[in-house]
């Protein structure tokens, strides 16, 4: 989850902050250059060997998106109720 998290920080760049993000997945429009399971090595040792400290920013980005996301799927559920 946390790679995903990371991918999406740099992928809603310029997206407004009140559109819903949601993971694109293998099928969606990925710009990853290379063999996926190298990069996700990569990403895996690259957080591995972060302090803590370095890690936190990450952590709550990833965590705003995850409630961001949790609020829209609450709002659709109600659309879909009504």
């Amino acid at each position: 989850m946390v790679a995903i998290a990371l991918a999406d920080m740099h992928d809603c760049c310029g997206q407004k902050e009140t559109e819903l993000k949601r993971f694109k997945g293998i099928a969606g429009n990925q710009n990853a250059k290379g063999n996926l399971i190298d990069i996700d090595l990569k990403g895996f040792w690259t957080w591995r060997n972060m302090y803590e400290e370095e890690r936190e920013p990450y952590v709550t980005q990833a965590g705003n998106m995850n409630s961001t996301y949790i609020k829209g799927v609450i709002e659709e559920e109600k659309n879909i109720i009504k």
